[in-house]
């Protein structure tokens, strides 16, 4: 008989199978509706050849078997069910911007629990790979839709960016996805980890490391989503 989380592993993967279809799909739509987009992209070929290599990675850990150890899935649903809420947040961002806060905080949180969880740094960084995989897949789909109904019905969106779909790829699908989400989520699971053993007898050193761990991370967010 399959476990319980493997099962669930599965389901969870075809959910992301499906986004990742849909993803492609609104970039091809995108690709028809906009010949501008078609000549921008031959003239840069590095930026083809960048949201390709994304749109590879992205591909290759949603149709990957999930792995069937129990703390590795537990570590992934719980990353994936932040995702969930992180491009929730995205799809809010487009009508108010000040969500973003919370889309910077969410990694951090996800890689927190999941190392207290798994026992491990480890376990911060796959929970947050996983929160920002769900939560870049559907962000950018949300971007890409925007931005499609914009060419499709100008007089209804005279204010939206026809640039927006570059935007989701490059910043939600590649940098917040698949850069920024793995490292806050290795430095949330630090803190978790620094966290966890405050209550042992050198809970000093952690609570020092913990204090450190935090501004540094409260830094790094306000750095780069200020921008």
């Amino acid at each position: 008989m399959v476990p319980t989380a493997q099962l669930e592993a599965l389901r969870e993967r075809r959910y992301l199978i499906v986004a990742l279809g849909l993803c492609v799909l609104a970039l091809f739509v995108s690709g028809i509706l906009s010949p501008d987009l078609a000549a921008a992209l031959s003239r840069a070929p590095g930026t083809v050849a960048l949201a390709s290599a994304t749109l590879l990675v992205c591909a290759f850990a949603v149709l990957r078997r999930p792995n069937n150890k129990t703390a590795i899935l537990q570590a992934r649903s719980l990353g994936l069910k932040f995702g969930v809420a992180a491009g929730c947040l995205w799809i809010i961002f487009l009508m108010e911007g000040t969500v973003w806060v919370f889309e910077a905080i969410l990694p951090m949180v996800a890689g927190a629990l999941g190392a207290i969880g798994y026992g491990k740094v480890r376990g911060g960084t796959l929970a947050a790979f996983w929160c920002g995989l769900a939560g870049g897949l559907i962000g950018f789909l949300a971007f890409a839709t925007k931005g499609n109904l914009a060419f499709l019905l100008p007089d209804r969106f005279p204010n939206a960016d026809n640039e927006i779909v570059g935007a989701g790829l490059g910043f939600i699908l590649m940098f917040y996805s698949l850069i920024y989400c793995p490292v806050v989520g290795t430095l949330g699971g630090l803190i978790g980890i620094l966290l966890e053993r405050t209550g042992r007898p050198s809970g000093w050193k952690a609570h020092a490391g913990l204090g450190m761990l935090s501004i540094l991370g409260l830094l790094l967010m306000g750095w780069l989503f200020a921008k």
